[in-house]
């Protein structure tokens, strides 16, 4: 993947983010954003320049989206985009790490997803569960799934359509 694809398919990414949030609400959108972070951390040629830019990218959303904390906690303001800025990366990262030989993304990146969506949303910080990938779907039928396995499995739904659709041509029938 060229430098200025990278740049421009993580910037993508992050309106993608923007989006599927309120008050736009494209649930399709969260999908998409997550069809991109898998596609990039699959192609990009480097992983630092993949987090790289897709962290820098990440910033001016998260910066848009706790925007009105800005009058309240200026310098929480910059804290909390930075904060929520390393997660992307953070995916990518593990899923160019995690990949292991005979098992598909389609597997894989659901539960990478998830488990760092618990890690941010419970566990550091006593949790900040906003902004999950299972919360875009709100307004379209398939939310009902989180009455079985609340917004993580809405999430792992998310996440493994994105990660089907970004490997359809390879994928074996039996996944």
């Amino acid at each position: 993947m060229k430098l200025w694809v990278l740049v421009l398919t993580a910037i993508a990414a992050a309106m993608c983010t923007v989006l599927s949030s309120a008050p736009y609400g494209f649930g399709i959108a969260t999908i998409i954003s997550v069809i991109i972070f898998i596609h990039i951390a699959l192609h990009a040629k480097s992983t630092s320049s993949a987090m790289v830019w897709v962290f820098l990218s990440q910033i001016p959303l998260w910066l848009w989206l706790h925007f009105w904390v800005k009058d309240v906690a200026f310098f929480g303001w910059i804290g909390i985009g930075l904060y929520m800025s390393i997660w992307a990366p953070l995916f990518i990262l593990l899923v160019r790490k995690v990949q292991i030989p005979r098992i598909s993304i389609v597997f894989t990146a659901p539960i990478l997803w998830v488990g760092l969506e618990c890690l941010r949303g419970i566990v550091i910080f006593d949790g900040y569960p906003w902004y999950l990938a299972g919360t875009a779907l709100l307004g379209l039928p398939i939310v009902a799934i989180a009455t079985i396995g609340s917004v993580w499995l809405a999430s792992y739904f998310v996440v493994t359509s994105a990660a089907a659709l970004v490997t359809a041509k390879e994928v074996r029938m039996w996944t």
